[in-house]
């Protein structure tokens, strides 16, 4: 027959069990499987940037034609399931000329978050 006692310490360690195993799968889920990433770039310059795009690993996620003075995109993009680790880079034009800016030099699968750039009134971004 099994006492009070021992009830209590097998229901404690069946309670940490359970709580051990719900936490591995909601880490899987929304670690291991999430592919999406949110890019928040807020346009603060007197310029307007044209052909906005987001490249991750040299493959094309986003295209925004024309972000205009004072104006900003909030972007959901969904990096390719075959992700691993890898870069992200912003490429834009500004008055005809093509240029890129690193938005994370070095990003894991699964470690996304939401990233928010700012175009300043200098011309560059910062991230925020």
């Amino acid at each position: 027959m099994v006492s009070i006692k021992n009830k209590k310490y097998l229901s404690l360690i069946l309670g940490f069990l359970f709580l051990l195993v719900a936490s591995v799968i909601v880490y899987r889920v929304v670690f291991i499987y999430n592919t999406s990433l949110n890019i928040l770039i807020q346009n603060n310059s007197n310029l307007s940037l044209k052909e906005l795009s987001v490249y991750c690993n040299s493959t094309k996620l986003n295209t925004t034609h024309i972000l205009e003075s004072g104006k900003c995109v909030d972007l959901k993009l969904n990096l390719p399931t075959d992700f691993v680790e890898g870069n992200l880079l912003l490429s834009y034009e500004e008055n005809g000329l093509q240029k890129d800016f690193i938005l994370c030099g070095y990003i894991e699968h699964g470690c996304y978050k939401k990233i928010k750039i700012v175009y300043t009134t200098d011309n560059e971004f910062q991230i925020e």
